[in-house]
């Protein structure tokens, strides 16, 4: 997969973590594969399942862990794995300690962006965020809201799909200097490989949609949208070595 990812040109990979066994595999990936950095993060799907204990756990993972953001964290209102309040505290908890601890933050947010602003904005007033909305799907009102409040807006394979005029109205709303893409492996493979694994080396397909969408060439999207994630997650330029991201 990561030789598949290389021969692509993607030469840097970050991999979220959603629960804490992830989270622990992320960051040994991360330490085995030099192209490879982790994210820790409590997804709102498992929130009703995290007790002090893990939470505790989680937290020594994200101080000692090294990772270059917090996420993915979030609601999710469409699935309702876990009861709203809970997917709201645990998300309210995870705002606050990636304002404690000074990393990005990696949104997850689903049918739910009115409550995701009101907790955001509760916890730091006014704030310009260092974060991305990942695998955005709401409106291009939504994603205004959202840059507005300094975040990037990041998309996955859904803007390939053949019905996502509507994704893709949204996509045309966010500038280019604030835009990132994704693949959200192992989900939504992008058209060309829909219904197969998903894997970083798709991330391809989705750089010439968003180029179409914004009239440029897919080296100048590759080129603005890896600059930008280099920027947000403090990760250094493919000729660096590891030690020299922040």
């Amino acid at each position: 997969m990561l030789q598949r990812a290389g021969e692509a040109r993607v030469d840097c990979i970050i991999n979220p973590g959603s629960d804490l066994e992830s989270c622990y595999r992320a960051q040994r990936l991360a330490e085995e594969y030099e192209q490879v950095y982790h994210a820790a993060g409590l997804h709102p799907h498992y929130a009703k399942d995290i007790g002090s204990d893990q939470w505790d756990a989680f937290v020594r993972i994200a101080r000692e862990g090294n990772p270059v953001a917090i996420g993915e964290t979030g609601l999710d209102y469409h699935y309702d794995f876990s009861p709203r309040e809970a997917q709201q505290h645990l998300f309210r908890k995870q705002v606050s300690f990636t304002l404690e601890l000074g990393l990005p933050i990696i949104v997850h947010c689903r049918e739910a962006y009115d409550d995701c602003l009101k907790i955001l904005d509760g916890e730091a007033p006014g704030a310009q965020w260092r974060g991305v909305m990942h695998c955005f799907t709401g409106t291009p009102d939504d994603a205004r809201a959202f840059l507005a409040r300094g975040f990037f807006v990041s998309f996955a394979g859904m803007i390939t799909f053949r019905n996502a005029d509507a994704l893709r109205e949204t996509a045309a709303a966010v500038p280019v200097e604030r835009l990132l893409l994704e693949t959200d492996s192992p989900y939504l493979a992008p058209q060309p490989v829909r219904g197969k694994r998903n894997e970083p080396a798709n991330v391809a397909y989705i750089a010439r949609v968003l180029a179409d969408i914004h009239g440029a060439g897919v080296e100048d999207i590759a080129r603005t949208t890896s600059a930008n994630a280099r920027a947000l997650f403090g990760i250094a330029a493919p000729s660096s070595a590891k030690s020299g991201a922040t």
